[in-house]
């Protein structure tokens, strides 16, 4: 699951990922993205998740995420072209790629992160 506001990165990452054979659920924000995940019937194996979205950014989404018991165990990867410096406590533990993001960068931490196969 792909979770960016920013149209343009959202489709390049999603097609990036459907290249190498993995199905791929979009989300605008955290919200959008939580929506999409409680009608799931088959859960991501990783999210991939913007730190800063409007509605609700990703600092947020993961403060939910954790207290759902059914997505706590989705392995996140946090993307952002902003250092996070604020909410460290909160995003602890999370990898980080900073943007731009190399399809390189972006496809190994995916590989190394998710948790079942393509």
């Amino acid at each position: 699951m792909v979770i960016e506001d920013d149209f343009e990165i959202q489709v390049t990452v999603a097609d990036l990922l459907r290249e190498e054979g993995y199905e791929v659920t979009c989300a605008a924000n955290g919200a959008e993205g939580l929506r999409a995940l409680e009608a799931m019937s088959k859960l991501p194996s990783l999210i991939i998740l913007d730190m800063w979205m409007p509605e609700m950014d990703g600092v947020r989404f993961l403060a939910v995420q954790r207290t759902i018991p059914r997505f706590a165990n989705i392995p996140v990867l946090i993307t952002t072209a902003v250092k996070p410096s604020r909410a460290v406590d909160e995003i602890a533990g999370v990898p980080v790629l900073m943007k731009p993001l190399s399809a390189t960068s972006l496809l190994a931490a995916v590989e190394q992160l998710r948790c079942d196969g393509p």
